[in-house]
């Protein structure tokens, strides 16, 4: 059974597109470690507290617009109370934790609206 084992092993590692996969593979997990290094590059000059009080302001001047989407207000709306809380804490926030929040809250939202047939 083992050279069996083997000889197929051997079979998928002999084809060019198990490396190009394999290459692939390896760049994207490169390049996320790159920009997950990257990514708080803002909040350690110590500017975090005003990009985050302009976020803020950016996402009131959005919802208030007369033709503004429920949706669109709602997601204004969690992102400064989000926002708010990292300014009352006192807090840097770590934006691969709040894009993956974000990501988190708009899958919930897409397929809650899609079973629930809601569509605001």
């Amino acid at each position: 059974m083992i050279p069996f084992i083997r000889n197929e092993n051997m079979k998928i590692y002999k084809r060019t597109r198990t490396w190009v996969m394999a290459a692939v593979l390896l760049l994207y997990v490169l390049l996320q470690i790159i920009n997950s290094r990257t990514a708080g590059s803002d909040t350690a000059n110590g500017n975090w507290r005003a990009t985050l009080e302009q976020e803020n302001v950016q996402s009131q001047m959005e919802a208030a617009k007369p033709d503004a989407l429920n949706i669109e207000i709602r997601q204004a709306e969690k992102h400064m109370l989000l926002n708010q809380y990292y300014l009352d804490k006192n807090t840097p926030p770590s934006y691969l934790v709040f894009c993956c929040l974000q990501q988190l809250y708009w899958h919930r939202f897409c397929w809650g609206a899609l079973f629930s047939g809601s569509a605001d």
